[in-house]
């Protein structure tokens, strides 16, 4: 019988919590995709065809970023600097 109390007092204090954190809209600015790669080869073709529609489906631009040499090296590294906040991907 007491547990029964304690989780009803703790389902009502996790549904009053819940009600008071607000989710932030992703995206609220434009997500750059860096391809490692040569524009018009073959990763960046099929790459920039995956960006088109994922901006159709986020309703948001999506901008393309090629940065080709050192075996794709350039490219990884400039995402690896990049702020951790999700605007920045590598294809």
């Amino acid at each position: 019988m007491r547990i029964d109390v304690r989780l009803r007092f703790g389902a009502m204090c996790l549904c009053f919590v819940s009600t008071l954190v607000h989710a932030q809209s992703y995206p609220t600015k434009p997500i750059r995709v860096v391809i490692p790669f040569a524009t018009g080869g073959a990763a960046d073709v099929p790459g920039r065809i995956l960006i088109e529609r994922l901006s159709e489906a986020l309703k948001y631009p999506v901008l393309v970023d090629n940065r080709p040499g050192a075996g794709s090296t350039i490219g990884a590294s400039v995402v690896a600097k990049a702020a951790l906040d999700g605007y920045t991907l590598l294809l």
